[in-house]
């Protein structure tokens, strides 16, 4: 490992050089096996690296005006993706917030089925309904079903 980052510290120089120069970078490997790169082939079996001119890679056929319009619609596209992302996790902030104030409900009616008083439900005019126990039970059976469907397990009393 320590190797390699020694070989890349040693030839990152001479290929900015050769870049800014014009001149050839050379590549090859001596009788230890180490490779080494420069602008002066020591013998035979120097490979020459191909570099690229900052002029070829900065000028792609492409305008500047064009680019900076694919610059911009990529920023828009991002943007738009952050916008989205958001509105999806408020969304699921909402429907978690919603279901965590529902299970408040059905557990607070729970607790209500389970005291030992009378129950009753009061009525559009007013009046009071009472359960007998045959409602009761079949209240807090129904009620059981739902707090384990929507959260997903049912209170201790």
């Amino acid at each position: 490992m320590h190797r390699a980052i020694a070989i890349i510290l040693l030839w990152a120089p001479l290929l900015v050089h050769a870049e800014s120069d014009g001149q050839t970078v050379y590549r090859w490997t001596d009788q230890s096996g180490q490779v080494h790169y420069g602008t002066h082939p020591p013998g035979g079996d120097a490979q020459k690296i191909l570099m690229r001119s900052p002029e070829a890679v900065s000028n792609d056929g492409k305008s500047e005006q064009a680019r900076a319009q694919m610059r911009k619609k990529l920023l828009e596209s991002y943007q738009r993706e952050r916008e989205l992302k958001r509105e999806r996790e408020a969304k699921l902030a909402e429907e978690q917030r919603r279901k965590a104030l529902r299970c408040k409900q059905l557990e607070r009616h729970w607790r209500n089925l389970h005291h030992y008083g009378p129950i009753y439900y009061q009525n559009e005019q007013g009046g009071r309904r009472f359960l007998n126990d045959e409602e009761r039970k079949a209240e807090q059976d129904a009620l059981r079903k739902q707090l384990r469907k929507q959260c997903g397990e049912v209170p201790q009393l």
